[in-house]
């Protein structure tokens, strides 16, 4: 895994979203990052004794205990591009970049005799919604720095050594 031009892979970062009585939501983020140039990082100077990487990918994970459903789950995947491009990524035209979300907040229990199931969601008008999309691009930003902050030199195959980013 080469960000940025520097050893990356795994990182991973979260927010917490108030509501009503104390109470929050998290949102989360887990990133593994394998992409851009050194020079496109706009968080740190990467370009001394950049590696040279082809334009790779990234997957990145949403998570979150808000009660949620399918559509907004795919609103909120979305705002990964946001938190991506914050870190200086161009969206290469030979990158696959990919996000999905998921919550945790409703259960659904099988009741064979029951033909219908239910279920509670945050209003898509709600004030939270805006909240959980500034969560996820924050977490998603924050998990790639920390995708590189956190990984270490590695020597490959054929003697292939990638660097650690320091900043």
């Amino acid at each position: 895994m080469v960000c940025f031009g520097r050893k990356g892979g795994i990182g991973s970062a979260s927010r917490l979203i108030p509501v009503a009585n104390g109470e929050c939501y998290t949102i989360a983020c887990l990133v593994l990052s394998n992409f851009g140039k050194a020079e496109q990082a706009i968080f740190a100077d990467l370009t001394k004794e950049k590696f040279k990487a082809s334009d790779g990918s990234i997957m990145m994970i949403v998570a979150t205990d808000a009660p949620v459903y399918d559509r907004q789950l795919k609103r909120l995947a979305k705002r990964c591009a946001a938190g991506l491009g914050r870190t200086g990524s161009v969206f290469a035209n030979g990158s696959g970049d990919i996000a999905i979300a998921f919550s945790n907040a409703n259960l659904y229990k099988c009741h064979p005799n029951e033909p219908f199931g239910s279920m509670s969601y945050l209003s898509d008008d709600s004030e939270i919604m805006g909240q959980l999309f500034q969560g996820v691009v924050e977490a998603t930003e924050e998990a790639i720095i920390n995708s590189l902050r956190y990984a270490e030199t590695t020597k490959g195959r054929k003697g292939r050594i990638v660097e650690k980013a320091v900043f």
